[in-house]
């Protein structure tokens, strides 16, 4: 039973993720590049209701959508959120959340730090789909971010995960299985628009 969640209102919970990816889209590119977005107010109200509602069975967020239209800034924002809480011992025997990216997951799969994301009660995998799907341990086929996955569905562990691949490009890099397992994870939020970098 999922047991992760904000000891806030919704309507907190969504204004506190909202403000802080204001602070972030702000501190890395200046108060002239802010606009206000109906679309990640509505992202950040579903959120506060999932990270809120104890009969909400989901552990995690998939937030979707095409390269560089705010999904990095949005879970950079989440992490702020859940160690502010944490560091105000709101959330319970969470520390904090880790934040990596996939290929930086992949790259310590061979050491200890992989078991320690692991066990995290609270991590985000930044850009799957970006990183190699396959590597070799010792003479044998390693499937890092599949057993991360998997290791973390069995165990009903908060993962928030960023991707610019579909639905169907997820089955195609990483099966069926974790497809499905994602579907019952995750709540998936696909953030439309352009990029910001322009």
């Amino acid at each position: 039973m999922a047991t992760f969640k904000f000891p806030l209102t919704d309507v907190q919970a969504a204004k506190s993720l909202y403000y802080q990816y204001k602070s972030e889209v702000i501190g890395r590119r200046g108060e002239t590049a802010w606009q206000e977005s109906k679309e990640m107010k509505q992202s950040c109200m579903t959120m506060g209701k999932v990270l809120t509602d104890k009969n909400d069975m989901h552990f995690g967020f998939l937030l979707r959508g095409t390269n560089g239209n705010g999904k990095t800034t949005l879970a950079n924002a989440f992490h702020k959120v859940v160690n502010s809480l944490a560091q105000m011992q709101y959330l319970g025997d969470c520390k904090g959340a880790i934040n990596r990216t996939a290929k930086e997951i992949v790259r310590c799969y061979e050491t200890s730090m992989f078991g320690k994301i692991l066990e995290e009660p609270v991590v985000i995998i930044d850009d799957l789909g970006n990183e190699t799907t396959e590597m070799m341990n010792y003479g044998n086929i390693a499937t890092p971010i599949v057993d991360m996955i998997e290791h973390r569905y069995d165990n009903q562990l908060f993962t928030f995960i960023t991707t610019n691949l579909t639905a169907d490009q997820i089955e195609d890099k990483y099966g069926k299985r974790i497809r499905d397992r994602l579907r019952e994870m995750v709540v998936t939020i696909t953030i439309e628009g352009g990029s910001y970098r322009n």
